[in-house]
């Protein structure tokens, strides 16, 4: 057996059970599970105030309160400053990507080091100027011959300026690179490529908020560039593109929750997209949709969204439209016991029409929602566009509960469905096939302190007869992660 030291971390090489091929288990997978052990068992003393033989020579909540008062006063030392921080890391590994197990690097096994660090100024009543610096470099372990560090640069992933109207006006407005998170799903991250270092929007946002009447409405315009450099410099720039399009867009997106135990969402948007890469769109897309929340009771939540959309995309007619719902029933028990049943339908393209059917999942693609394994496996259908989702009907079911404070575990099952089969004839792909395949994910999420949290992320898929030789074999995907915030 074979010892090897990288950071800090360990990795020991043994065979593989996954198609009896040699590979590497990172003991990076299990550190954060050590971790939290130690710290849930209350070995790591200094983390609660007790001394080491377990007595507290003051009570804890005197120690509590100075800590949380020295922290204050750091953390604010003027009345119009404010400032903090936050260090991710994630270890990820990828086996079978793409589905392509006899390729060259179809494992990918890195490391993903992120420190942000964000500036809050009040320069005046109701005014507040933001920004936020991300750096994020990755070491990748597999495949061999990549860099050393890679993504090495600090960019601003938020700059913003914040003003409220005064008196009772209901109004907000924000301007510069921010965060937009609207709905469930379709606005959430501008920067795909970015793989969730950022998630932000240049952008102006005007938000509305009627509180007597439960009603928000937000108007926003994005002008998105490819080019994180774009309206902000970046500290040792690797030119490294954050989309595959320049993109526009108009928003308009309304919430109501008037009616006890209901929220109804309803929204329009328009977006145009210019390529910055081979693999991007030429596109003007008009989007529609209603989003209906209902909880008839203390048990029971359902949920369901209806998205079409119109124009055209690539120099032909875009017809498409997305649907999904959801029914969860929680036991409001000591375990916070939740199971789920989920159905959802995103057309796919038939390119022996002339128009093309295939949904756009506009902005959110950054961080997959459904599936990581799943992403570069639906990209070979889509020109190399990453979490490109399209094209699938999932039927799905899931349980997550709570097995201590601060501590969830959730499994999802889905089973994947292709509503055409545009890539028939192509290596890889079967001739009649629809079935995609069977995906498992198993997730704990677990917060040690009120600071220290993590993550760890297992994901299998068991490709069905969509897909043919050489094609095939079980793809999964790992993640660790602990995130500190100081």
């Amino acid at each position: 057996m074979i010892y090897h030291c990288h950071l800090s971390l360990f990795r020991i090489s043994c065979p593989s059970l996954v198609n009896g091929v040699k590979s590497e288990i990172y003991w990076g997978v299990f550190l954060p599970v050590i971790v939290a052990c130690l710290i849930q068992a209350g070995l790591v003393g200094v983390l609660s105030g007790a001394d080491v033989n377990g007595s507290n020579s003051i009570s804890a909540t005197v120690v509590q309160e100075r800590k949380n008062s020295w922290e204050q006063r750091l953390k604010k030392p003027v009345d119009w400053l404010s400032w903090g921080v936050d260090f991710r890391w994630r270890n990820e590994f990828y086996s079978n990507k793409k589905l392509e197990r006899f390729a060259p690097g179809h494992e990918e096994y890195f490391q993903r080091y992120r420190t942000r660090l964000w500036f809050d100024l009040e320069p005046a009543e109701r005014l507040t100027l933001r920004a936020r610096w991300v750096w994020e470099p990755r070491h990748y372990f597999k495949p061999d011959g990549r860099k050393p560090l890679e993504r090495n640069e600090a960019i601003f992933d938020e700059f913003n300026i914040k003003w409220r109207a005064p008196g009772e006006t209901p109004v907000t407005l924000t301007v510069g690179r921010q965060s937009l998170h609207l709905g469930e799903w379709l606005i959430f991250e501008g920067t795909p490529l970015d793989g969730s270092r950022t998630v932000y929007f240049d952008a102006a946002r005007l938000k509305i908020d009627w509180a007597s009447r439960h009603t928000t409405l937000d108007l926003v315009y994005i002008d998105q560039g490819a080019q994180s450099g774009r309206w902000l410099p970046v500290v040792n720039s690797q030119h490294f593109l954050m989309a595959e399009d320049n993109s526009r867009a108009a928003v308009v997106y309304l919430v109501n929750k008037s009616l006890p135990g209901t929220q109804f969402d309803a929204y329009y948007m328009f977006k145009h997209d210019e390529p910055a890469l081979p693999s991007g769109n030429h596109a003007q897309i008009h989007i529609f949709g209603g989003r209906a929340q209902y909880q008839p009771g203390r048990h029971w939540n359902l949920s369901g969204e209806l998205t079409p959309e119109f124009g055209w995309k690539n120099g032909r007619t875009l017809e498409a439209q997305s649907f999904s719902s959801q029914i969860s029933y929680l036991m409001r028990d000591s375990l916070n016991n939740k199971f789920r049943v989920t159905y959802e339908y995103l057309s796919g393209d038939d390119p022996n029409t002339p128009v093309d059917e295939g949904f756009d999942p506009v902005w959110s693609r950054g961080t997959p929602r459904l599936s990581e394994v799943l992403s570069p496996i639906f990209a070979t259908e889509a020109r190399g566009r990453l979490t490109e989702w399209s094209n699938f009907q999932r039927l799905g079911a899931g349980w997550s509960f709570y097995p201590a404070s601060r501590w969830e575990f959730l499994i999802d099952y889905s089973a994947l469905f292709a509503n055409t089969n545009p890539m028939r004839g192509k290596a890889g792909f079967s001739g009649d096939g629809s079935f995609r395949g069977h995906l498992v994910i198993g997730r704990l999420n677990f917060g040690l302190t009120h600071k220290l949290s993590g993550h760890i992320l297992g994901e299998l898929f068991f490709p069905g007869n969509y897909y043919a030789v050489p094609k095939g074999g079980l793809a999964t995907f790992i993640r660790t992660e602990l995130m500190i915030q100081l």
